[in-house]
């Protein structure tokens, strides 16, 4: 088992490092996904033989967002949207907007009710809308004003705690891109 990732502060952003327990060596963000998933998977059966229905469930959403996204992981998280946004501001894949999103995909918005829904909503929908944008001869421009608009809000938002405030205002922005460019 791992522990848990650890948050380092390099260059005015932050990037999430996963560590094996036993060894203490670097671990991929796959190989930690695919281990909380059979943590979740795991727990989730003994919290239904105690009968703990809700702590059950819980698990069970926590090892289905992991189940499903843990062909998806590398050790650059895509962040489609915001990746692209970040480009067009020249802003390393590290900066904090990234990694604000990252973190509150990996840990609010999978924790909540229908969080993997949502999480497998965007990524079926996100490479889509930066094709379509990349082929606006001003894609640049558009990137560059999502950030100013709506990146840095939704990540203002979580940073003064007002998750659900960011999550509204995201999916809010991801639907008009989709409205507007699919």
């Amino acid at each position: 088992m791992e522990r848990k990732g650890h948050v380092i502060e390099r260059d005015g952003g932050f990037t999430v490092h996963y560590f094996d327990s036993e060894t203490g060596e670097e671990i991929s963000t796959r190989e930690a996904y695919i281990r909380r998933a059979k943590i979740g998977r795991s727990l989730e059966r003994a919290y239904r033989e105690n009968g703990l229905i809700g702590d059950a469930e819980k698990h069970q959403r926590k090892a289905e967002y992991y189940e499903a996204n843990m062909d998806h992981m590398s050790d650059r998280v895509g962040c489609y949207i915001t990746t692209a946004c970040v480009g067009a501001k020249d802003l390393p894949d590290d900066c904090l907007e990234l990694q604000t999103l990252r973190n509150f995909r990996d840990g609010y918005l999978a924790n909540q009710l229908e969080g993997s829904s949502l999480i497998q909503a965007y990524y079926s929908s996100a490479p889509n809308i930066v094709k379509a944008i990349n082929r606006e001869p001003n894609a640049q421009d558009i990137f560059a004003e999502i950030f100013d608009r709506d990146i840095a809000t939704a990540v203002r938002m979580i940073l003064e705690g007002n998750n659900e405030g960011a999550l509204k205002h995201y999916m809010d922005t991801v639907m008009r891109m989709r409205n507007r460019f699919l």
